[in-house]
């Protein structure tokens, strides 16, 4: 937990991140060391239906110049990002998913429990609004990532349990709504919030 604390990689994305995309994934690529991000799209069919792309992660993105497309969604990269609306938690990253009230009046008042007992904590977090029903709730610590896969998950899935969130966000292996980027469900961007 002191780590948490002490983290200067847990203040608040600079604004432009949000307006440009590729900016805000070099970030957490270059900048934050996470070499394992992927992300995807997701659009919604004539019928409703919800699609998803397929996962592309960014080293093999950057492969591609801005008007090559990308095989495995077959568009260009320019296209690809501008379409972006998920990404993967990141390694050194704990997103804390409400979306259920619980024993509370609203989510928004589960969401602002946690970061009650976050700032008791002398824990730095941000806070998300998807713009649907969720907060996410993310907060980076970078010894994570100097932890075997297993264990990281382990420590995540306690803080997860201990605080209230969705567990499947232990793992860097599960997306999450990229932020600015527009929700599938709501038609709104996901973005920062005060609770």
């Amino acid at each position: 937990m002191d780590n948490l604390m002490k983290s200067a990689l847990a203040t608040k994305l600079e604004e432009r991140f949000i307006e440009n995309r590729e900016d805000l994934l070099y970030y957490f690529y270059n900048d934050l060391g996470c070499d394992g991000l992927k992300m995807c799209m997701s659009w919604k069919k004539a019928n409703g239906e919800i699609r998803f792309s397929k996962w592309v992660s960014y080293d093999k993105m950057m492969h591609y110049a801005q008007d090559e497309i990308i095989p495995e969604v077959g568009i260009t990269r320019r296209e690809f990002v501008k379409g972006i609306s998920h990404r993967t938690v990141l390694d050194i990253e704990l997103c804390i998913d409400i979306d259920e009230k619980g024993k509370f009046d609203s989510i928004k008042s589960a969401a602002k429990n946690i970061c009650t007992r976050l700032d008791t904590l002398k824990i730095q977090y941000s806070v998300y609004f998807t713009g649907s029903k969720s907060y996410h709730i993310t907060l980076k610590d970078e010894s994570w990532r100097y932890m075997n896969k297993s264990w990281r998950d382990h420590q995540k899935k306690q803080l997860l349990e201990m605080l209230g969130g969705d567990l499947q966000k232990a793992s860097c292996n599960v997306m999450i709504a990229m932020e600015g980027a527009v929700h599938y469900r709501s038609g709104t961007p996901k973005i920062e919030v005060e609770l």
